[in-house]
């Protein structure tokens, strides 16, 4: 099977090859699953929140410019349910509960280290965990930074290196 760009995707879609879909759910679903685990814990509500992500893009793929990527579009529609699920749950949920969990203390604590070390990085480095952290692909990331791939590799290798180093120090 030849591989489809997202413009070929978008296009037989348009003109009724509905089949096409799946290759775009594939080649996304990855990165909106990092996307969405940031923000929501249980596997079954970020699955929900990932379906109705595709289901709300497929809405509207008729009015999709084949031209434009897709990523952003995905995005965007995904930053809106997470945030429309965080209005309706967070309601119910009591925060006392999960401080009183040893577990949410030590990744509270655990979190705090890593902001922490990532506040004294250099604008770059922090611009490199932003968009590791939004999804983006290496190669998108050197795309966007106008760097090599290479390159990228490297400096996300170091970061990674270094929270670890810090997290491990501070730690114990």
């Amino acid at each position: 099977m030849e591989k489809l760009s997202d413009k070929d995707i978008i296009r037989n879609i348009q003109q009724g090859q509905i089949d096409n879909y799946s290759h775009l759910v594939h080649r996304y679903v990855d990165r909106l699953q990092m996307y969405v685990r940031q923000f929501i814990k249980k596997v079954e509500d970020r699955d929900d929140i990932i379906q109705t992500t595709f289901i709300n893009y497929y809405k509207v793929i008729d009015r999709i410019d084949p031209d434009r990527p897709i990523w952003p579009y995905l995005l965007t529609i995904a930053k809106h349910e997470v945030a429309q699920f965080l209005r309706t749950h967070m309601k119910n949920v009591s925060l006392t509960e999960d401080i009183k969990d040893e577990k949410a203390e030590y990744n509270i604590d655990e979190k705090n280290i890593i902001e922490k070390t990532i506040a004294k990085l250099n604008k770059r480095d922090k611009q490199i965990i932003k968009l590791l952290y939004q999804g983006f692909t290496y190669k998108e990331i050197a795309e966007k930074l106008e760097k090599p791939l290479n390159t990228i590799k490297t400096i996300i290798r170091r970061l990674r290196l270094k929270l670890t180093r810090n997290n491990d120090k501070t730690r114990g």
